[in-house]
């Protein structure tokens, strides 16, 4: 073009803007636009999404295969060290191996390593990610909110869920993400204030998080309005609702003791922590993890199924009761020094920690009782030698020091209610063991106490008692009372059963049958909501430890069928100033077809002749006793039952004045 005169380079370069404009812009509406070779080919508006089409689809597959390689490596299996990952693994996936594998960090335990198997049996690193716990650490100091009145203007249809295979975000107040966070827990970056993932049918899922990155809200896309299109967040959300919180056990015999074949019994934190809360989790006899006898070592040991079983379960809490057993106390020794268990004690709540589980501690509480050494002369003598004694308050220190250190760890610390400071020994004070070393009822009601404000603070309250006539089952209310109006506790009808005598009436429905030589005065007593409680008076001398036992049965047994699991709850109260009243029982038993009578059981008692200090506080005690859930087992359900059932002492005088209130068996729907 140098080489024309000037007007025709200026003609010439005036038709070249004219064929541009023409193929980017089609001014005119061009379809087509004809090259300088004689060509035809569409206008750049044409091409544009067809071009855009292909580049979202390559950018699908890229985040497709980038997500696969993630998902690889964050479900990869965790490994003591690369020479084991090594050997675990294969290049090539063979024999059905995976290809990568984690390491703790050896620089933080609380971050992964993750390596591939590369061909030659060289593990090449991939990336370091912090761990859950790590990441909840994190989030707990952050100064968030809940996003979910945030977000209620942009999400039309949301649904809260926790899904494993979504990303979530920790949210501040300015509703802006402060991290993105996968579902191993790891950090991925700091983004935006939403997040988006693809899902199976190539459509762009949004998402956004609770204050703690637990409860994604995920939806559509923006342009359908925001609309759910995640079904198992749907499902899980139902799910949710209709249970309650889990917490789990684990320890020694204290532990052990407290949790029996589907019974909470009165000698154990879980029947009173659940009491006194208000049914605020449910106890399950999978999560007790108490074995008798055994040392921190030997709890240590076990820790990967603990967590195994906690994870199968959804829970996501475990309170914790050892390291007795490495005094020695049996035989009078000193024991294992404080150190090994402190390192045990360490050792378990870092595994605990890293799994994304909350842990709480009971602080070591006393040691030795001389009332049942009197009742039980030629037994061993279980108090802690000083040596011992010295080395279990050691490990106390260490365990007060714990929620200063580890923000996802409490300590409850019963033991100035529990220990007889006018000994030189640490004994446990008169009625607070039922033995040398293991917690009375009275102990166990101590150490719930201890217990409340940490889950107060936790685990929001939990209405678990049936509080409405219309509350019954149904096809539509399956969760809904079986005991039809007989929940209510209304009228008078009631039947009575027993050689004991009575006054007053027993509501319609309800049978009572009372024990010989003991009189029962029944009253009705309405609260202010109108709903009423059924009272009963005891007085008398019992002939069987069964005092008092209020039956009632099921209106239907349609949902109780094979694998369902079904609870029983009530509301009671216990006035202070009773006599031998040993448990204030609620049990609801089915009748199979077979003639067995599978039951669940909160507040149980289950004392060895030897124990001692078996009656239950004397305080007012008001709760509500929710049993632990039970499935029902293979066979046909012919009949259903619920129970409250006073037990105490016989031939000495009784004394007690109890309440019961909304009484109801239901199935977990």
């Amino acid at each position: 073009m140098a080489d024309l005169p000037l007007d025709q380079a200026v003609a010439r370069f005036q038709e070249n803007e004219e064929r541009i404009d023409k193929f980017v812009n089609a001014p005119n509406g061009e379809d087509e636009y004809e090259t300088s070779e004689g060509q035809r080919v569409p206008v750049l508006p044409k091409l544009l999404p067809a071009v855009t089409v292909q580049a979202d689809r390559a950018a699908n597959e890229a985040n497709r295969a980038t997500a696969a390689v993630e998902t690889a490596m964050l479900d990869a299996l965790i490994a003591a060290n690369t020479a084991q990952g090594l050997a675990l693994t294969d290049p090539e996936g063979a024999d059905g191996k995976p290809v990568y594998f984690r390491i703790f960090s050896p620089e933080d335990e609380e971050s992964f390593v993750y390596y591939r198997h590369d061909v030659g049996g060289i593990a090449t690193e991939m990336k370091r990610l912090s761990s859950e716990s790590k990441v909840q650490a994190i989030a707990e100091t952050l100064e968030v909110t809940s996003a979910e009145s945030k977000s209620a203007k942009k999400i039309t249809d949301y649904q809260l869920g926790n899904d494993p295979d979504a990303t979530t975000a920790v949210v501040d107040e300015g509703f802006n993400a402060s991290w993105l966070i996968d579902k191993n827990g790891a950090f991925v970056s700091k983004s935006a204030p939403y997040f988006q993932s693809w899902d199976l049918v190539s459509d762009t899922t949004w998402g956004i998080s609770d204050r703690m990155g637990f409860s994604p809200i995920s939806t559509g896309p923006a342009a359908d309005g925001f609309p759910i299109r995640n079904p198992w967040l749907a499902t899980e959300l139902n799910r949710r609702l209709g249970a309650a919180p889990l917490i789990a056990f684990d320890g020694d015999s204290r532990i052990d003791q407290g949790v029996d074949t589907y019974r909470t019994n009165t000698m154990g934190i879980p029947y009173w922590l659940s009491f006194l809360s208000g049914g605020r989790f449910d106890v399950r006899n999978e999560l007790n993890f108490g074995i008798g006898g055994q040392t921190s070592t030997q709890i240590l040991a076990r820790v990967d199924s603990t967590i195994a079983a906690c994870r199968a379960a959804g829970c996501t809490k475990l309170i914790a009761l050892f390291s007795l057993n490495d005094r020695g106390s049996i035989s009078g020794s000193a024991g294992s020094p404080a150190a090994l268990t402190i390192t045990n004690l360490e050792a378990y709540q870092s595994a605990i920690l890293r799994a994304g589980i909350d842990l709480i501690w009971v602080a070591e509480i006393p040691c030795g009782n001389p009332e049942w050494q009197a009742a039980n002369p030629g037994e061993p003598n279980y108090g802690l030698q000083p040596s011992a004694t010295l080395n279990h308050l050691a490990v106390r220190r260490w365990q007060l020091a714990q929620p200063f250190i580890h923000p996802r760890v409490s300590v409850a610390d019963p033991f100035p209610k529990l220990v007889d400071t006018t000994a030189g020994a640490i004994n446990g004070k008169p009625g607070v063991l039922k033995d040398a070393k293991h917690e009375s009822a009275v102990g166990a009601y101590i150490m719930a106490k201890a217990l409340i404000p940490i889950i107060e603070q936790r685990l929001p309250p939990l209405s678990r008692v049936t509080s409405h006539a219309a509350d019954v089952y149904s096809v539509e209310n399956p969760g809904g009372s079986l005991l039809g109006n007989k929940t209510m506790l209304w009228g008078a009808g009631g039947t009575f059963s027993g050689a004991g005598s009575h006054t007053g009436t027993v509501p319609d429905g309800w049978d009572a049958n009372i024990a010989a030589g003991l009189n029962v005065a029944f009253t009705s007593v309405i609260d202010d909501s109108g709903a009423p409680w059924l009272q009963a008076s005891v007085t008398g001398i019992s002939a069987a430890p069964q005092w008092l036992t209020l039956s009632a049965p099921a209106t239907t047994v349609i949902p109780i069928v094979t694998g369902v699991e079904f609870i029983g709850v009530c509301e009671s109260e216990v006035d202070a100033g009773h006599s031998g009243l040993i448990a204030n029982m609620l049990r609801p038993i089915l009748t199979m077809s077979d003639g067995s009578t599978p039951h669940c059981a909160a507040g149980a008692q289950a004392f060895l002749a030897s124990d001692i200090n078996k009656h239950l506080p004397d305080e007012n005690l008001s709760g509500v006793a929710v049993t632990p859930p039970r499935i029902v087992p293979d066979g046909v359900v012919s009949s259903a039952v619920l129970q409250m059932q006073l037990v105490g002492d016989t031939g000495s005088p009784a004394l007690a004045v109890v309440r019961w209130r909304l009484p109801s068996l239901n199935v977990l729907t």
